[in-house]
């Protein structure tokens, strides 16, 4: 991975392009600095504004900003999507998109949780659940990240989900 250093110094000679936004972005949203990682991301989505990457990156730091019912809009945007409008826009396989697509579930699932709306973060995180399951999907979530959420929301008893796993 680049340094920023190095990061800037290639935006100054492309100052628009999307993917090296992205990639400042993601070097603040490492380092927990969530404002810094927005304005680099927003740049990246004006920049490109059909590029669910770039969609999915700002909303989680809309999230993490505190901005839950922005990052739940623009996650459900994403939801709207089609896997073929994912893919021709983000240049990903179809596997991918639908990954992509499911982490939104996860998403809009977790910023309900946290605006204390447990009834519509459950039934995201089932969704969420559901489809990985049924559809073999990777996640760009950590299991225990996903397995502490799910406790939390005290889905233990009501599915069984981690014996696959």
């Amino acid at each position: 991975m680049k340094s920023r250093k190095q990061l800037f110094a290639d935006l100054r000679k492309k100052p628009e392009d999307p993917d090296l936004l992205s990639e400042i972005a993601s070097s603040y949203y490492k380092e927990a600095n969530y404002k810094k990682a927005y304005v680099y991301d927003r740049r990246a989505w004006l920049c490109n504004r059909n590029n669910t990457i770039h969609i999915t990156n700002l909303a989680a730091d809309l999230e993490m900003l505190g901005w839950l019912e922005d990052a739940i809009k623009l996650s459900k945007w994403v939801l709207t999507w089609s896997i073929e409008r994912i893919c021709r826009h983000t240049n990903v396989s179809t596997s991918r998109a639908m990954t992509i697509k499911n982490d939104c579930r996860f998403r809009v699932s977790y910023c309900y949780y946290k605006l204390e709306q447990h009834s519509l973060a459950r039934r995201y995180l089932n969704l969420y659940f559901k489809i990985k399951k049924r559809d073999k999907l990777p996640s760009d979530l950590t299991h225990d990240h996903q397995k502490e959420f799910w406790r939390s929301l005290n889905l233990d008893g009501k599915m069984k989900i981690w014996e696959t796993e």
